[in-house]
């Protein structure tokens, strides 16, 4: 169940918070940004990030066994209803064989049910629906697959971005994860459409602003306004089985806390594999692909990773580099965050 503060936010203005403070703009002092939202592409044309779900594809799978449990077991008691209703001689045993039937009809409905909730909203669909922003069209690009329109074209000084959050299944009231995300709105303002941008940022609303301030410096300023070194592209999204084991058993922690870990990891990244490999990649049409055409040499064209957090920093020293930037990152948001939770929500 996701929430969210319906707060509008024209892209060519700095978001704030309740009291009307300018948060983390081009103006702060480091303006450190996170880097590392879900970014699949950065060229001089265009940026793209993943959307919020691609990290958790495969829970559906994992959480469709017990759906294919009760099916099996609908099946065997339907099965074993029907044979003996062809055997039945006496009333009294086709009267238990309909009560068998329906019993096993009921257990097929609540197999139904839970396949329609988990396994099948993971199946059979794309590996990844992408978010291009356009600088040179001024454009965001929306991929729905197959739903909603297809893929949703929004003006970016159109754009209604906003922080966002989420409860995680079995949360409680502390426990709100947030992101970054756009509503899309019809001549009306009417809402018709929203969606989330790369990762969600855990619990802290001052990654959501520096996600933000990326966005925007990209857009508004161009790449040469972002932090080059260290930025550079980790994410990989070939469904391959070893991009599912780093992106779900990588970062588990060493030593007994992996081995610990793992046995909750392995089957979730053994089921994110198989899952990804019923479902197609997505493709943007010729017309975008045309508008995001990229020059030869661009000096800020990102190489993209081998597979999952092989970025190219440039060697030892670009690591160094990056991992440093990124603590240092993490380590503001967590001081403007502490400075800042007296504030219920952001706001302008």
């Amino acid at each position: 169940m996701f929430d969210g503060w319906f707060i509008r936010y024209k892209v060519n203005r700095p978001l704030r918070d309740d009291e009307g403070r300018v948060q983390l703009n081009r103006h702060e002092s480091e303006n450190l940004m996170a880097i590392d939202k879900g970014v699949v592409a950065l060229n001089s044309t265009y940026v793209e990030y993943v959307d919020r779900f691609f990290l958790l594809r495969g829970w559906g799978v994992l959480c469709g066994i017990p759906g294919i449990v009760v099916a099996l077991v609908a099946a065997i008691v339907i099965s074993l209803a029907i044979g003996g209703m062809n055997r039945a001689e006496y009333p009294a045993e086709m009267q238990g064989n309909i009560a068998l039937l329906v019993v096993g009809g009921l257990f097929a409905l609540v197999a139904t049910a839970l396949l329609r909730i988990t396994m099948f909203r993971d199946i059979f669909g794309y590996t990844y629906s992408p978010i291009r922003f356009n600088r040179v069209e001024r454009k965001i690009y929306v991929f729905n697959g197959d739903l909603k329109g297809g893929i949703l074209t929004i003006p970016w000084d159109k754009a209604f971005l906003f922080p966002g959050r989420g409860r995680p299944i079995g949360g409680g009231d502390a426990d709100w994860t947030y992101d970054l995300r756009c509503h899309v709105l019809d001549e009306n303002e009417v809402v018709r459409h929203t969606f989330a941008i790369g990762h969600h940022c855990g619990n802290s609303k001052t990654e959501v602003l520096q996600h933000w301030e990326m966005i925007r410096r990209y857009m508004e300023e161009g790449p040469q306004a972002l932090p080059f070194p260290p930025l550079a592209l980790y994410l990989s999204t070939e469904p391959t089985l070893r991009n599912a084991f780093i992106i779900q058993v990588g970062g588990m922690g060493d030593g007994w806390l992996r081995v610990v870990a793992g046995i909750f990891t392995v089957p979730w990244a053994i089921a994110r594999y198989l899952t990804l490999k019923t479902c197609r990649r997505p493709k943007w049409t010729e017309e975008i692909e045309r508008a995001c055409r990229i020059e030869p040499n661009d000096p800020y064209l990102q190489p993209t990773p081998r597979f999952a957090g092989d970025g190219q920093t440039k060697g030892p020293d670009g690591d160094t580099r990056y991992f440093a930037y990124q603590e240092k990152a993490a380590e503001e948001a967590i001081r403007y965050d502490q400075a800042h939770e007296k504030s219920s929500d952001i706001a302008v």
